[in-house]
């Protein structure tokens, strides 16, 4: 029995040749298409070379996608963060301008820029309040300072008075508007008995 796969079959005074047979019984033929051993190696080392090229081009072309579509990615995230860091630092001249895209990345920078504006009005509120709160201190603390000199000479200037209102050789007596006394001298104490002259 004649199996239908491919041999290889040395011709007199030729080359090997590759192919397969089919007997075919009816007609009592053996039918047979054969090629060249060296064509068929010659053609097999092409086909190699052709997928090893299309195999390498196509790598080639992957890597390539493969970064681009990373560092379209990668490349905001990396602006994003260095931005964060650069805020986080008090420096505002490093918030990016919001990106256009359509995509999450997109929408992250856009919400990131959002919020940091956001932050950056409220640090900018916050400063100016608080400076204003310095300026009220200042103010407060010159106006606490004149109020103790003023206490301190009216302090001084009452014990003067009083000093001069109760050495007095005259009877002085201080009424308030409801004829109650609130001072008298020494004079007006002997007077009336409270303290003996000196």
């Amino acid at each position: 029995r004649i199996s239908p796969f491919a041999s290889i079959t040395r011709m007199p005074r030729t080359q090997a040749r590759v192919g397969p047979y089919l007997l075919i019984p009816e007609w009592d033929w053996l039918l047979m298409v054969t090629v060249s051993a060296e064509q068929m190696r010659l053609t097999r080392n092409e086909f190699l070379a052709r997928v090893a090229l299309i195999f390498v081009v196509a790598s080639v072309l992957g890597w390539w996608f493969y970064v681009r579509a990373a560092r379209a990615v990668l490349d905001p995230v990396l602006d994003l963060s260095r931005a964060a860091a650069e805020i986080g630092r008090g420096d505002w001249r490093g918030l990016p301008e919001p990106l256009a895209r359509k995509d999450e990345i997109g929408a992250l920078s856009r919400n990131f820029v959002a919020m940091a504006r956001r932050l950056r009005d409220s640090q900018h509120d916050l400063t100016r309040q608080a400076e204003s709160l310095r300026e009220s201190n200042a103010h407060l603390e010159e106006e606490i300072t004149e109020r103790v000199r003023i206490e301190h000479d009216l302090r001084k200037a009452t014990t003067s008075f009083m000093g001069i209102f109760d050495s007095s050789p005259s009877v002085l007596i201080a009424v308030d508007r409801g004829c109650a006394v609130t001072h008298w001298n020494r004079t007006a104490r002997a007077w009336v008995g409270l303290e003996t002259k000196q």
